[in-house]
C-alpha cells in the first residue's frame, strides 16, 4: 500500500511538472520582461512598436507616454486607437503568473482587436498611485474615448472574455 502511494505521487509530480513545462513556452520568465521592457524603454519617444497577438511589457515611462497621462487635470484620456488592456502586476504575486498564460492566450485570440500590455506596479509608483492599484492583479481596460475600467483580483478566461466583450467591443 505504501509504495502505491508512493507511485501514484511520483506519477502525479510527473504530470504536473510536464504540464508546466509544456504551458510555459508561450510565457516569458519575469527577467525575459524586464529586459523587453528596459530594451523598450530607449524608444520611448518614437512611435511604439507594439506587438499585435502578443503582450507587451511596458514600463511606466511607455505607459505614459503610450496609454494615458496619469497627471492630466481633465482625467485619463487613451491615446490609443485600438481598446486596450493593462495587466498590473508584480514579480512576488502568484496570482500575477497565474493569469499570465490567459492574458497571453487572450492576446491571440483578440488579436487585431485590442492589445494587451504588461505594467510592473513595483516599478511605476505614478501609475499605481493615479488608479489606486492596492491589489494585485488588476487590469486596466482603455477604450478611446471612455474612461478606463479596473478590474481587481485573479479570475477565469470567461471572466476576462466577458469584460472585453462587454467593455472593449460592446458586444
Amino acid at each position: 500500500m505504501k509504495r502505491s502511494f508512493q507511485i501514484a505521487l511520483i506519477a502525479a509530480a510527473i504530470t504536473v511538472m510536464s504540464a508546466c513545462h509544456n504551458h510555459s513556452e508561450n510565457v516569458q520568465t519575469d527577467e525575459q520582461l524586464q529586459e523587453t521592457a528596459a530594451q523598450d524603454c530607449k524608444t520611448t519617444n518614437s512611435n511604439p512598436k507594439i506587438k499585435h497577438g502578443e503582450v507587451n511589457v511596458i514600463n511606466e515611462d511607455k505607459f505614459i507616454a503610450w496609454i494615458t497621462d496619469v497627471e492630466n487635470d481633465k482625467g485619463f484620456q487613451y491615446k490609443g486607437d485600438m481598446p486596450a488592456i493593462v495587466d498590473c502586476y508584480a514579480d512576488w504575486c502568484r496570482p500575477c503568473h497565474a493569469i499570465n498564460p490567459i492574458m497571453v492566450e487572450l492576446a491571440k485570440k483578440y488579436e487585431g482587436k485590442i492589445i494587451i500590455y504588461k505594467l510592473n506596479v513595483d516599478k511605476a509608483a505614478r501609475v499605481s498611485k493615479a488608479f489606486e492599484i492596492s491589489s494585485i492583479p488588476s487590469l486596466l481596460f482603455f477604450k478611446p474615448n471612455t474612461q478606463p475600467v479596473k478590474l481587481v483580483g485573479a479570475q477565469a478566461q470567461e471572466n476576462y472574455e466577458r469584460a472585453i466583450n462587454e467593455l472593449l467591443l460592446n458586444e
